[in-house]
């Protein structure tokens, strides 16, 4: 395998909503001679009721409050110190910039750029440095993410290149790629970027630590218009996109979990500019698709998963809401001894969790909107309903580490199984904003209709997968029917940002 391994932050981000929140209250942490605006050092008060989760049962599972570190509040970026380094270097396989192309300097990075041709920053000065506003922009902030994902998150500093770009600061090139459908790339640059061991690391040792490069665009103009997101705040999230995606080069620049490298990326932008909020658009890809394949990249066969990747941030976040970040670290830590699926499920049983029961919790909290900020999450779609005397049958069944969600209609004591050789189930109902739980088994239980107003069966694929061609969906029909001897209810919980899932379709692709 080829170490240069690109990681594209696909365009289709464009037709993401923003939502922008008032950022309140904040203090100011300084980190050696640069102040930045931090959430307070307690943690952030949010909407979800504090009773939410049993918290004997969180010690004993391994989890943490929601916020061992809490997110960033975004402002503004301060000022950092520039310099003007000259001349940059060609011919190192690197990106070749148009022109004569110059560079800036900051402490940890060098800013290469053009000033003529395709690949032109806008010449707006407003200072008169002979630096352009927009090259100053990203030097800031590249600076303010290192300080936050380094420094405040505590990720280790990507390794050094052995000055392919002029000396060991860490790269960032301005060329014209939005208009080729790029709004950001990684890449190492060439076979030799493979080092072994990264030096940043000092508690523990690589094997396939790589250095890296970042490309961003020129000048994110064909954003003018669009005002959903901004020029330059769409360049701050790809920044702290991209620059972790430096990091976890860092740690195993060969690592083939490729869904791994794209939803701890796009989490990580919401983690430094909260608030910007551009993750949102990918939230529809895990809610309207709960079933792909863990995976899959989607977008071959319905729409509604397109930027699967992206989208799985939504697992990555519930896992550090309940887990704490120091989590989605340790899944790194752990890529760089294993690779494939054996990272999230080695990771987890270190914790002394069991990776089915993490999944099912998922799983149960997309239908739930049990996160933090939950009340502004889509609702999951739902497969279908059943009746009382009805078999229902899936137009598609579940593919790997997916799942579905089948609405129960009936009232009184209901007898439900779910037929399938491999797949599994839980109920899960629904009344004055709290949530219960039913187990199946052997496939069948015995539920009172009349306690919930709403009853769900969750259908669960197990099946572990680390490769998109290794994807494969399983069929399963469920019978309702009326029922005796009712199981008791488990697991009472608040679920204070449910609402109601209906059954929607999926487009294909083709017809679009």
């Amino acid at each position: 395998m080829q170490t240069n391994k690109t990681k594209i932050f696909v365009i289709v981000v464009l037709s993401s909503i923003v939502l922008l929140q008032a950022c309140t209250s904040q203090n100011t942490v300084v980190f050696g001679t640069t102040a930045f605006a931090f959430k307070p050092e307690e943690p952030p008060q949010h909407n979800r009721p504090t009773e939410v989760r049993n918290q004997e049962e969180l010690a004993e599972k391994g989890f943490r409050h929601p916020n061992d570190l809490p997110r960033i509040a975004f402002t503004t970026i301060p000022d950092v110190e520039i310099t003007i380094e000259g001349d940059s270097p060609r011919h190192r396989g690197r990106p070749r910039l148009t022109g004569n192309p110059q560079t800036v300097g900051t402490e940890h990075f060098l800013i290469h750029y053009t000033l003529t041709g395709i690949d032109k920053v806008p010449d707006e000065d407003a200072n008169n440095n002979d630096i352009p506003d927009y090259v100053e922009e990203v030097a800031k902030t590249m600076e303010y993410v290192w300080e936050i994902e380094v420094n405040y998150f505590g990720w280790p500093a990507p390794p050094e290149d052995d000055e392919l770009g002029g000396d060991d600061r860490y790269d960032i090139y301005l060329e014209e790629i939005l208009g080729r459908g790029i709004a950001g790339l990684t890449e190492g640059a060439n076979n030799d970027a493979v080092i072994g061991d990264n030096p940043n690391s000092p508690d523990f040792e690589e094997i396939r630590s790589a250095y890296s490069s970042i490309t961003l665009d020129n000048d994110y103009a064909e954003l003018e218009e669009d005002d959903r997101i901004s020029s330059l705040d769409l360049m701050r999230v790809t920044a702290a996109h991209e620059f972790l995606h430096a990091i976890q080069y860092g740690y195993d620049g060969l690592e083939t979990l490729n869904w791994l490298w794209e939803s701890t990326a796009t989490w990580m932008e919401d983690e430094v500019f909260d608030g910007i909020d551009d993750v949102d658009y990918w939230s529809d890809k895990v809610f309207k698709s709960p079933d792909t394949c863990q995976a899959a990249q989607g977008g071959t066969e319905r729409v509604e998963d397109r930027g699967h990747w992206y989208a799985m941030w939504v697992y990555i976040r519930y896992l550090s809401e309940n887990y704490g970040h120091s989590i989605v670290q340790d899944l790194w830590v752990k890529a760089a001894d294993v690779d494939g699926y054996r990272i999230i499920e080695e990771t987890l049983e270190e914790r002394n969790l069991v990776p089915q029961e993490v999944l099912e919790d998922y799983f149960i909290a997309l239908l739930i909107r049990d996160f933090e900020n939950g009340d502004i999450y889509p609702t999951v779609r739902l497969e279908g309903e059943t009746l009382k005397g009805s078999t229902f049958t899936p137009v598609d069944g579940v593919d790997k580490l997916g799942a579905d969600y089948v609405e129960i209609i009936g009232n009184g004591p209901l007898a439900i199984t779910l037929m399938s050789d491999e797949l599994e189930g839980i109920i899960v109902g629904v009344v004055d904003e709290k949530r219960a739980i039913h187990r199946l088994t052997d496939g069948s239980v015995n539920v009172d209709a009349d306690a919930y107003d709403h009853l769900y069966l969750i259908v669960i694929n197990y099946n572990e997968v680390s490769f998109d061609y290794n994807c494969e969906v399983l069929d399963y029909q469920v019978h309702v029917s009326s029922g005796t001897d009712v199981q008791e209810a488990t697991h009472l919980r608040p679920a204070p940002y449910f609402a109601p899932p209906e059954v929607e379709g999926l487009k294909n692709p083709d017809e679009e």
